[in-house]
């Protein structure tokens, strides 16, 4: 299951322009070429989607070798797709609705027994303009029941996602122009998402990151949100509103460089260069609102 997610939302760009009607061949196709390109078992790949009446492709137990760590169903459609498939690159655009994922078989997320289940669902939508190469993750939300939620979007360009050559070719043009993330947390979901990260140090290095951003990256309205909310760590309870912006866009060499160098760092003063780095150009707006 966190494989599929991480092909279908967090590469590839996907959204509804002109809600396409899709056919059984197309569902059919689409999904091995997916799970070939992936490695997944054949269980996966071997199954046949059916198609709604209203033209989506779907997935569920009476058509698949459905488990708990996979999910319970899901609807998909796409525009694009024989191309994508010819020249190994993404379609032009894609909706998803997954349902009924249990978070601790699927997610690996540390929770008590007693949120075992399908009790989650994830919706991705996504585009990508072949003629401007904009390329968009217009949601990726999660609905993580009564433990919370978690809403990421993303708006970029300059990298042709036609096929595979070709982004070979122009991932350096590469820019991300806008990221936001909206979280409304519960202590039970923020203990089970911070358990992948590194302690105490990791919070201590997310804090001076903070600590040391330029007052043109961030007003101190935000710096005091974004430090409120990690000092709650690993227990918040509340909503995170976090917007990113960058006029010009942030570049592979910027991310790549910025983010090794962060990794590099030993003291304070290297946190604030890697800062600096990671995000020159970039604008950041965040909220934190506790609850009472």
């Amino acid at each position: 299951m966190r494989r599929l997610v991480m092909s279908l939302g967090l590469v590839l760009p996907v959204a509804v322009q002109a809600q396409p009607v899709m056919d059984r061949e197309t569902c059919r196709t689409g999904w091995q070429a997916v799970n070939a390109a992936m490695g997944q078992a054949s269980r996966f790949q071997t199954i046949e989607p059916m198609v709604t009446d209203d033209g989506w492709c779907r997935i569920d137990r009476s058509v698949a070798d459905l488990r708990d760590k996979d999910f319970s169903e899901l609807e998909w459609r796409a525009t694009g797709v024989t191309q994508a498939i010819e020249e190994s690159g993404f379609p032009e655009s894609l909706e998803a609705r997954f349902s009924g994922i249990d978070m601790i078989e699927a997610f690996g997320m540390d929770l008590p027994p007693e949120r075992a289940g399908a009790m989650a669902g994830l919706t991705v939508m996504a585009e990508r303009d072949p003629e401007t190469l904009d390329f968009a993750i217009r949601a990726m939300d999660f609905d993580f029941g009564a433990l919370g939620a978690a809403k990421f979007s993303l708006v970029g360009g300059g990298i042709d996602l036609s096929g595979l050559k070709r982004m070979q070719i122009t991932i350096g043009g590469m820019r991300i122009r806008e990221a936001a993330l909206s979280l409304d947390t519960t202590p039970e979901l923020s203990r089970a998402l911070s358990a992948g990260l590194a302690g105490q140090e990791q919070l201590a290095l997310m804090r001076e990151v903070v600590r040391v951003l330029p007052d043109d990256t961030v007003s101190e309205e935000s710096r005091a949100a974004l430090v409120a909310f990690l000092e709650a760590a690993p227990a918040q309870d509340g909503t995170l509103e976090l917007r990113a912006t960058s006029e010009a866009g942030m570049g592979m060499i910027q991310l790549a460089g910025g983010g090794m160098r962060l990794g590099e760092s030993v003291s304070d003063e290297d946190v604030k260069d890697a800062a600096a780095l990671l995000l020159s150009g970039v604008r950041i707006e965040a909220t934190w609102a506790p609850r009472d």
